[in-house]
């Protein structure tokens, strides 16, 4: 687990916070293999490791909840609201990770 786990962790969940209230859909917030599955080598591994970005992220898009059981193939109608959460959640993400003095901020 990385030393800022606990950034990362508060950085991902205002991101949720923000999706959520964007559509009321709940994303969960942790590492890969807490949320997901165990995985080695992915974009989020390369950006610590190699890069040493201090925050990185994966996203998994809306597949399966609520709504239905897609997998990786969403339906037309899901498309624009799954990209408006995202983008909102974006905003969400940068606004906490300028707490943590991640995130410069510019005039």
């Amino acid at each position: 687990m990385q030393e800022n786990y606990e950034e990362n962790k508060a950085v991902g969940d205002a991101a949720a916070e923000r999706l959520l209230a964007t559509n009321g859909t709940l994303y969960e917030v942790g590492s890969t293999i807490e949320v997901l599955y165990a995985a080695s080598g992915v974009s989020v591994d390369h950006a610590f490791g190699h890069y040493g970005i201090p925050i990185a992220y994966t996203f998994e898009m809306r597949g399966n909840g609520d709504y239905g059981r897609f997998g990786f193939v969403l339906p037309p109608q899901f498309i624009i609201p799954n990209g408006e959460e995202i983008v909102e959640a974006l905003i969400g993400l940068v606004h906490k990770a300028r707490e943590f003095n991640y995130v410069p901020v510019s005039n």
